[in-house]
């Protein structure tokens, strides 16, 4: 692997993982006291990234082999991801 790639790579999985880090350890103390939610509900919410993770490698796997780039699969997937992330954080 050619050293332009690496550090590609190496930075897209560094601004991913910390992006996640960011928000994922703080949402159970953010839905437990500002929204209200009980025990139960933040283990329902956390539970539904387990059940994407085993159902997206499925449908999206299909997709990105039949249909589409597989980078381009990715680029359009986090864009998306980061637009949502952006409206949700408007949501009061």
């Amino acid at each position: 692997m050619n050293r332009t790639l690496y550090f590609k790579l190496s930075t897209l999985f560094f601004l991913q993982f910390f992006l996640w880090g960011s928000w994922y350890v703080t949402l159970g103390t953010y839905l437990l006291e500002t929204v209200g939610f009980d025990g139960r509900e933040v283990g329902l919410v956390y539970g539904t990234t387990a059940i994407a993770a085993v159902v997206s490698p499925f449908l999206l796997g299909l997709l990105a082999d039949r249909f589409y780039n597989t980078e381009h699969l990715l680029s359009f997937l986090h864009l998306l991801g980061g637009g949502v992330m952006f409206a949700l954080s408007f949501i009061t």
